[in-house]
């Protein structure tokens, strides 16, 4: 396993410069979209909302007495 990582750090070494900045580059534009979406998608979350609720419960009441015969 030791000489499987040393053989596969020498590859590592072996590439050029210039790929490896294109895989920088390539992967932090990677990391920039996903922190992005994963924000999003926290911001667009739907929320709790104590009014509406109250209005939920209100409704049922309404509904409740116009069922009522008086």
């Amino acid at each position: 396993m030791k000489r499987q990582f040393l053989e596969w750090l020498t590859r590592l070494n072996a590439i050029p410069r210039q790929e490896e900045n294109k895989f920088t580059s390539r992967m932090i534009r990677i990391g920039f979209v996903v922190a992005l979406c994963l924000a999003q998608s926290a911001l667009a979350a739907p929320q709790n909302v104590p009014g509406a609720l109250q209005l939920g419960a209100e409704a049922q009441k309404c509904a409740a007495l116009m069922q009522v015969n008086f």
